[in-house]
């Protein structure tokens, strides 16, 4: 009895220091790592994201190398072509509609007064300082938009060491994706042999779980908020309203977050139709032009693309992105739903699992 025991003490120690030196493996990696940490945390984003694609080349007849430098170049000139054609138009026309947000915000106004007017309703906004409260509100929100757009670029350049480290960063995403998606079963297998057997069942649950929440709601999401982008900007640009493509393309964007999108953006554009009221007209197609977007969006391309949903009400979906927002900013609010989706899956797995060990007899010892 004794050897036993002493047994599973040394092989509890011997599983700490093995753990350890993982961990301390890890933290040296990831340190050591330091600048090209992002590039391979983007570059394995992306091998995630197209995988399915290469596995389709594969199953038409094309190799792995083949298919990999054919999704690759797609990618690079996609890329050169935003950079050089669509980028700077669509920076310009953010610029001119930030900078003219705060003055068409009170032209806006000053029409709703007027329709309140003639409706028989005095709704003098002018008076109450409102309009001068939003106008210097926008103005400010504005100033600091448009100084984020100019000084992310300038910032990353304002000096040789960081300009080296970003060009260097530039030729690591795409070095990096190509090694990642060459050996990227093998790299599954590799972090598979670190979990013991014993819970690889479980393992491969969660894994699959994951798998499905990621791949139907990341890649479907992005898909999508492309092509409402799409729809909302030509739409909006084909009606004539000002700065249409900047906003519906933003909203759809946006629409990557939940309410949050289409809401935003048929605002804005309701405020540019105001701002340059020639007639009830136009407010009209601004309705009509989300109005069909979104019902193609709810029963065409959501369906098709992002398939099964992640769960989660309403309720919840709002909550997950106030915290994601606290907790991580920007990036937080991106993630939120799918990782509260996968919470979710975990929590009710761990409430099974409490009442199961709740209700369960206790053994009596023996004496």
């Amino acid at each position: 009895m004794a050897g036993s025991e002493k047994l599973n003490v040394s092989k509890k120690t011997k599983l700490k220091i093995i753990l350890g030196c993982f961990a301390v493996v890890a933290v040296i990696i990831t340190i050591g790592l330091g600048y090209a940490l992002q590039p391979l945390l983007i570059a394995f984003g992306l091998s995630y994201l197209v995988f399915p694609l290469i596995i389709r080349l594969e199953k038409r007849g094309l190799n792995r190398i083949i298919s990999v430098t054919l999704m690759f170049l797609f990618m690079a000139g996609a890329l050169v072509f935003s950079v050089m054609a669509v980028m700077p138009k669509l920076a310009e026309e953010t610029g001119s509609f930030l900078r003219e947000l705060p003055e068409n915000s009170v032209r806006a106004l000053k029409m709703l007064e007027n329709f309140a007017g003639q409706a028989g309703i005095e709704l003098n906004l002018s008076k109450r300082g409102v309009d001068g409260l939003i106008k210097e509100q926008l103005t400010q929100l504005s100033a600091d938009a448009i100084s984020r757009l100019t000084g992310t670029v300038s910032g990353l350049f304002s000096n040789v060491i960081k300009w080296l480290l970003a060009i260097l960063n530039i030729f690591l995403v795409p070095l990096f994706f190509f090694f990642l998606i060459i050996d990227y079963e093998k790299l599954k297998r590799e972090i598979k042999s670190y979990i013991p057997v014993k819970y690889l069942p479980l393992a491969r649950d969660y894994m699959g779980r994951i798998n499905r929440i990621l791949s139907g709601y990341i890649r479907g999401k992005l898909v999508v908020a492309v092509i409402l982008g799409l729809l909302y900007g030509l739409g909006l640009h084909l009606i004539g309203l000002k700065f249409g493509f900047v906003i519906g393309f933003a909203a759809g964007v946006l629409s990557i977050i939940p309410y949050v999108g289409s809401f935003i953006g048929f605002i804005a554009a309701v405020i540019m139709g105001l701002a340059y009221y020639k007639g009830v007209g136009l407010l009209v197609w601004i309705g009509v032009v989300f109005t069909i977007a979104q019902l193609l969006e709810t029963y065409i391309i959501t369906p098709r693309l992002v398939g099964e949903s992640v769960g989660l009400n309403a309720f919840i979906t709002i909550l997950a992105i106030i915290i994601g927002g606290n907790l991580m900013g920007v990036m937080g609010i991106f993630i939120a739903i799918p990782v509260a989706a996968i919470l979710q899956e975990i929590l009710v797995d761990l409430r099974r699992e409490y009442h199961r060990v709740l209700y369960e007899p206790v053994k009596n010892k023996k004496k």
